[in-house]
């Protein structure tokens, strides 16, 4: 249970770093696109300036690309290892019921009543289910249902 919660809290902040990622992008557009617009404004006012402006923008352009390459790449992999941590979620949230729910088939009656009885004894004693089921090695389900059906039959 604490290692889903904790699973969860790493998905929570997967979320926050992609909008905090988002947040930055968006700032360092909009001074990006001011810078540009003023390199413009003054190329336009100066022809000597119009050389400068281009290579600026140009090397403007370049790192804004190589930057987008970065953060693809990086969002690349958090969404690798979000659908990893959902998984293997997923997975053990389904393993828990598939344990729980083993058929009864390798028990003959014989079996089955001394277990039934050796699961009333204990319980009698005042053990819990869990303790019970991880002392005997049987299913919480197996032993919930022994149980419900002495109390159905008493």
């Amino acid at each position: 249970m604490l290692f889903q919660a904790l699973e969860s809290w790493e998905a929570v902040i997967d979320v926050i770093q992609m909008f905090l990622i988002l947040v930055i992008l968006i700032l360092f557009f909009r001074n990006r696109l001011h810078e540009k617009q003023k390199v413009f404004k003054a190329a336009k006012t100066d022809d000597t300036m119009s050389f400068n402006s281009e290579v600026f923008s140009r090397a403007m352009q370049q790192q804004l690309e190589q930057a987008f390459v970065n953060i693809i790449a990086g969002v690349r992999v958090e969404i690798s290892n979000l659908e990893r941590v959902l998984q293997i979620g997923q997975l053990q949230a389904e393993k828990p019921l598939e344990d729980d729910l083993q058929p009864l088939s390798h028990l003959d009656s014989t079996g089955w009543q001394d277990r039934q009885k050796h699961i009333e004894k204990l319980s009698g004693k005042g053990m819990s289910i869990q303790h019970i089921s991880e002392e005997l090695k049987i299913p919480k389900a197996e032993i919930e249902l022994i149980l419900s059906l002495k109390e159905a039959g008493t």
